[in-house]
């Protein structure tokens, strides 16, 4: 999957705001993850999507 695709995804997942910080993790020999940090003000919202079938794994919402 490529960073648009995870981009697409956490923006839509978030419901607003725009992704700012991408990162592609290794978590086993066989599995990856995109951690996708969408920003809306004070608002971040992190989504972690599997980086094989786009499925959302963890959606996790910091308003400080």
């Amino acid at each position: 999957m490529s960073q648009k695709e995870a981009t697409d995804i956490a923006e839509k997942e978030a419901n607003s705001g725009k992704a700012r910080e991408w990162k592609l993790e290794r978590v086993s020999d066989d599995k990856q993850t995109w951690e996708v940090n969408v920003l809306e003000k004070v608002n971040e919202t992190e989504v972690t999507i599997d980086a094989e079938n786009g499925e959302v794994l963890e959606v996790e919402e910091d308003d400080d």
